[in-house]
C-alpha cells in the first residue's frame, strides 16, 4: 500500500494524514495524489517555498502601504486648489519625497530576492530580467536619492538632472519589470489547483494592467484633472491582494497555515 501522505488536503486543507495516495480527501474529494503532485511541482519551482512564502508576504505588506500612501496624492491635490483643505510645508514634502523613495526602493528589492528563489529549470528568462529589472531600479533609486541630498545641500556640482534622470531610470525598470514579475508569479500560480489556479491568473493580469492605468492616471492628473489621481493607488493595491494570496497559497502547499 502506498505510504500516507503528510501533507493536507491543498484544496479544504482537511487532514489526509492516514490516507493513501490514491485516495480522495474525505472532505472535497479531492484526489491526494494531486495534493502531492501540486507540492512537487511548487518544489520545483522555488528554490525554497517557505521563504518565497515570507518573501510574498513582506511584498504584499509594502505594496500595501504604498497604496495607502498614495491615496494622499488627491488630498495634496485638493489642498494646492482649496486653502480649505491642509497644505504641506516644504519639509514635509522632502520628508513625504524621502519616504516614498525608501518604500519604493523596499519593494525593488523585494522583488528581488524573489526572483532568486525562483527555480532555473522553470521561468529561468522571467526570473532573470525580473532580477536585472529590480536590481537597475534599486541602484538608481539608491543614487538619485544620494544625488537628491546633495542638491538639497547645495552642491553645485550636482545639478537637477542628475537625480531625475536616475529617477527616470528607476522609474522605466521598475515598469518594465512588471512584465517579467507577472511572469514569475504566472510560475507560481501553475502549481496551485485549478480551483486556485484560474482566480489567482485574473488577479495577475489585473495587476499588471492597472500598473499602466495607474501611470496613465498620474499623467493625467498632471495634464489634465487631479482627479485622475484617485487611481493611482489601484495598482499597488491589488498587487498586494496578489502577493498576499500567493503566500497564503504557497503556505498552505508546505503545510504552514
Amino acid at each position: 500500500m502506498p505510504s500516507p501522505s503528510p501533507i493536507p488536503c491543498l484544496n479544504c486543507g482537511y487532514s489526509i494524514a492516514d490516507l493513501p495516495e490514491d485516495a480522495q480527501c474525505p472532505e472535497c474529494a479531492f484526489p491526494i495524489r494531486g495534493t502531492r503532485a501540486a507540492r512537487e511541482r511548487l518544489d520545483a519551482t522555488l528554490s525554497d517555498p517557505a521563504r518565497a512564502a515570507s518573501r510574498f508576504a513582506l511584498l504584499g505588506a509594502f505594496q500595501f502601504v504604498a497604496a495607502l500612501w498614495l491615496c494622499f496624492i488627491p488630498l495634496h491635490y485638493l489642498a494646492s486648489r482649496n486653502r480649505a483643505f491642509w497644505i504641506l510645508s516644504d519639509r514635509t514634502m522632502l520628508a513625504a519625497l524621502c519616504a516614498s523613495l525608501l518604500l519604493w526602493l523596499c519593494i525593488q528589492c523585494t522583488w528581488y530576492f524573489v526572483a532568486r528563489l525562483l527555480s532555473a529549470t522553470f521561468a529561468s528568462s522571467s526570473a532573470k530580467l525580473l532580477k536585472a529589472c529590480s536590481g537597475v531600479a534599486a541602484i538608481a533609486l539608491v543614487g538619485g536619492g544620494l544625488a537628491l541630498l546633495a542638491f538639497g545641500r547645495g552642491d553645485a556640482q550636482t545639478p537637477v538632472l542628475v537625480p531625475s534622470g536616475l529617477f527616470l531610470l528607476a522609474t522605466i525598470a521598475s515598469l518594465i519589470g512588471t512584465v517579467p514579475a507577472a511572469m514569475a508569479s504566472l510560475q507560481v500560480i501553475r502549481t496551485f489547483i485549478i480551483q486556485v489556479r484560474s482566480r489567482l491568473t485574473s488577479m495577475n493580469w489585473l495587476a499588471i494592467l492597472f500598473v499602466f492605468v495607474s501611470v496613465t492616471s498620474a499623467g493625467l492628473a498632471h495634464f489634465a484633472s487631479p482627479w485622475w489621481s484617485l487611481l493611482i493607488p489601484l495598482a499597488p493595491a491589488l498587487s498586494s491582494l496578489r502577493s498576499f494570496a500567493l503566500a497564503r497559497q504557497i503556505r498552505a502547499a508546505i503545510n504552514t497555515l
